[in-house]
């Protein structure tokens, strides 16, 4: 007898994105254009003071930028994300964030893997496969709702002070 799954057991699945894996697919490789890379100074200036000290302290890295619009509305929004390596506060544990510039709002960064799983490790990402895997989590919600984000991508200028 099967054990019927429960929402908790759905969610994961899709969250994590296994459901895919039960698609017909296909891996090809997608020239992305990116723009230059924007100066770390210039790219704390699209964060938070909380964010612009973690920076400071060596706590977190920023990574990557993206901006444009998400299709969702009429007209649409204008959005600008900034990606993020590391801890803000003592309790988090080290991981990819999102900090969205024109609402404040933080978010886990959804970064997936080529066969449209989600990429789950802890351990940090050299910057451009971060970005890649980022960039792979747009597509994946363009293919489930095709035009929902129309973005530019540039890394984040790393310096010495960084760590990086």
């Amino acid at each position: 007898m099967e054990t019927p799954t429960t929402n908790l057991d759905t969610f994961l699945k899709v969250h994590t994105g296994e459901a895919n894996r039960e698609r017909p697919h296909v891996t090809v490789p997608l020239d992305m254009p990116v723009a230059g890379d924007i100066p770390l100074h210039e790219a704390c200036a699209f964060v938070s003071p909380a964010i612009q000290k973690a920076v400071s302290q060596g706590k977190c890295h920023l990574i990557a930028v993206a901006g444009g619009k998400m299709n969702d509305d009429t007209p649409p929004k204008k959005i600008q994300l900034v990606l993020l390596y590391g801890s803000l506060y003592e309790q988090d544990e080290p991981d990819y964030f999102t900090f969205e510039t024109i609402t404040g709002e933080i978010e886990l960064g959804v970064l997936m893997n080529g066969d449209g799983t989600r990429w789950l490790a802890k351990n940090p990402l050299p910057q451009q496969e971060a970005l890649i895997k980022w960039m792979a989590g747009f597509l994946n919600w363009n293919c489930e709702i095709p035009g929902l984000y129309d973005l530019g991508y540039a890394m984040v200028e790393q310096q010495a002070s960084t760590g990086k």
